[in-house]
């Protein structure tokens, strides 16, 4: 079956005469639909962790009816097809109503705004309300809260269509729907419809139109079809812009349906349409996987680098840094190769100074002078800069009113990084500089502002792979 990302299949290899499995499954499973089934409690668990109620002996269940299953214990799954689940609001929901036994009024709202078109996409065709298992916490303290919820939020038939051994069976209330679709990345919830490879901003607008980046080589969505007609031949198409960098070779992608693969098409570096011709019998009645099989992906970090030229000192930064000063604060963060975060300020009022090593980044010294109190304070922080060895870089951030007791000697030693400051540009102003003791003055990097003073020397952020940004994307007439 496809979409097996999002549905749990197993055939147990055990004896049914074991366990009573509930008669309602053998009703299901004469049900010669793909449709898929769907329990309270609902969760699913993984080697690592669980999100919601789940309730393994399901499964066993699956081994009569035989259909997909939403839900389910799958050992060594990857941590997308968890994180998929609970950043849709219909699944949150019923995560918190199976454990507190009620929900907030927004979360219900969304969920209530997607349950149905969920139900679509994964061809749910029976929900069963399942009851309590003794003391099995927190199910036993919530069925009942879960089941109104499961009511008032799915669309599901008015009446049950099988009761017994306390459980509730019901037939999902499905559109007629139509064998095609149209999905517009980029816009406001589509999470429900990217499967694996894609960027997890809800929504962007790469090169300037809606679109989600493909953040791997291959990337994958979901398309729910009905009345899929096998004879046909259905248009497929992506709207596409690659990610391309000075010296990148030309893109190009292959469409795959359902692991069918379409022909490989060559991309141009701006938005375009590409078009395939999918066979009718590649196409399934339920949920169908299209995925982009790209040529390359690369990150914008390792292919447009940048430099950490300090200013015009002709000294590299060996790290990122960000410096901030501001009326409450004066913050330098440092970030390692791999992206993690330090801070390296003192944050006291006055001048903050921080001085790393030249080599490895390392913070080997990080003072604070609160030159907004006294005259004592900014002699310390000439003296202290004066010590600094030539050659060091350093990062300078002020917070509140710095220049209120500066002398003239702490000017001259914060020219001495390379600054370009005097007192009457400090007055009611703020500093972010980052230097290199025994620079010439004025080769720096500094910003002197009133309300905020921003500093970023870095390398390009983004660590993400790219293979290219995808906008529309359609299937059928």
């Amino acid at each position: 079956m496809t979409a097996a990302i999002l549905f749990e299949h197993l055939a147990l290899p055990l004896p049914l005469s074991d366990h009573r499995v509930p008669a309602v499954y053998a009703q299901i499973a004469a049900d010669p639909a793909p449709v898929a089934v769907m329990h309270a409690p609902l969760g699913w668990r993984n080697s690592f962790g669980v999100f919601g109620a789940e309730r393994t002996i399901l499964q066993y269940y699956q081994s009569t009816h035989g259909k997909p299953m939403i839900g389910g214990n799958s050992s060594r799954a990857p941590d997308f097809k968890m994180g998929y689940f609970a950043r849709l609001p219909l699944f949150q929901a019923i995560q918190q109503v199976e454990f507190n036994g009620q929900v907030g009024k927004g979360l219900a709202a969304a969920a209530q705004a997607q349950a149905g078109e969920l139900m679509y996409l994964y061809n749910v065709g029976y929900v069963l309300l399942m009851p309590p298992i003794p003391q099995r916490f927190p199910y036993a303290d919530h069925w009942q809260a879960t089941w109104d919820f499961y009511k008032a939020t799915l669309p599901l038939e008015a009446t049950p269509f099988w009761t017994g051994d306390g459980i509730e069976a019901y037939r999902v209330v499905q559109p007629a729907g139509s064998d095609s679709f149209q999905l517009q990345l980029g816009q406001p919830d589509t999470f429900a419809y990217r499967a694996e490879g894609w960027d997890e901003a809800p929504v962007d607008a790469p090169y300037g139109l809606p679109g989600i980046w493909a953040v791997e080589r291959e990337s994958c969505l979901l398309l729910p079809l009905r009345g899929v007609d096998g004879a046909k031949t259905y248009p497929l198409a992506v709207q596409i812009r690659p990610f391309d960098y000075p010296g990148s070779e030309a893109q190009r992608v292959t469409a795959l349906v359902n692991g069918v693969a379409l022909a490989e098409q060559p991309l141009v570096n701006d938005w375009q349409t590409v078009e395939w011709s999918v066979p009718g019998s590649a196409l399934l009645d339920s949920v169908n996987r299209l995925c982009l099989d790209w040529g390359y992906a690369a990150a914008p970090r390792a292919v447009l680098g940048g430099n950490r030229l300090i200013g015009n000192t002709g000294i590299e930064l060996p790290l990122d840094a960000d410096v901030k000063a501001f009326a409450d604060g004066a913050f330098m963060a440092l970030f390692a190769e791999e992206g993690s975060q330090s801070d390296a300020s003192a944050g006291r009022r006055g001048v903050n100074v921080t001085v790393l090593d030249g080599q490895s980044g390392a913070v080997l010294d990080s003072v604070g002078f609160d030159t907004a109190a006294n005259r004592f304070e900014s002699d310390k922080l000439a003296a202290f800069i004066a010590a600094i060895p030539d050659g060091a870089p350093v990062l300078v951030a002020t917070r509140g009113d710095a220049a209120a007791f500066l002398t003239s000697d702490a000017v001259v030693a914060l020219n001495s990084l390379g600054g370009d400051v005097t007192l009457e540009k400090l007055r009611g102003n703020y500093l972010a500089l980052v230097g290199v003791k025994g620079a010439t003055p004025g080769s720096a990097a500094q910003v002197i502002a009133p309300f905020e003073a921003f500093l970023r020397i870095s390398l390009n952020r983004d660590r993400r792979t790219l293979a290219g940004a995808v906008g529309t994307v359609g299937i059928g007439d």
